[in-house]
């Protein structure tokens, strides 16, 4: 983990931008604009405020834009996982889960950061960037589904308005 003052110059695509990349390669014209943004290790209230900025962004465009925001929850779902098991992982892997479906934007910015951790999570900074963008808007939330093979949390749910 980088300090929030250290400056970067070598950026990598990971799979949490080259996964949803090449699906909406497949299913979108070739010459369509895609953006690839990336969130960093400030506090989730800069990731929420970046996520109305790039709504404001996409509003004075006057285009129809879609953000995806992509990642795991935790990664200590079970004794076999990648990360080791944390039982702290299941229950904010439920309060993840049930944030999204209520759209409560305020119970993500408001997690316990020590739970988070022992979570051992990537995805919770992109889901706020997303309730950022979506804030102020009548958006609807439908969780598609929550999985965890391998002992990763995956979610999967469209928000929009």
């Amino acid at each position: 983990i980088r300090s929030t003052t250290e400056r970067t110059t070598n950026f990598e695509l990971d799979h949490g931008v080259l996964v949803p990349m090449y699906y909406l390669h497949q299913a979108l014209p070739a010459d369509l604009p895609l953006v690839c943004l990336s969130f960093s290790w400030l506090p989730y209230t800069d990731h929420f405020t970046f996520g109305q900025a790039v709504s404001a962004a996409a509003v004075s465009s006057g285009k129809r834009v879609a953000l995806v925001a992509s990642g795991d929850l935790s990664h200590r779902l079970i004794p076999e996982a990648p990360a080791g098991y944390d039982p702290m992982g299941v229950e904010f892997d439920r309060r993840v889960v049930e944030a999204v479906r209520a759209q409560d934007a305020d119970a993500l910015l408001h997690l316990d950061p020590n739970s988070v951790k022992r979570a051992g999570e990537c995805g919770l900074r992109s889901i706020i960037v997303l309730f950022g963008a979506l804030d102020g808007l009548n958006a609807t939330a439908e969780v598609l589904s929550y999985e965890w093979p391998f002992g990763v949390g995956y979610l999967v749910a469209n928000l929009k308005f």
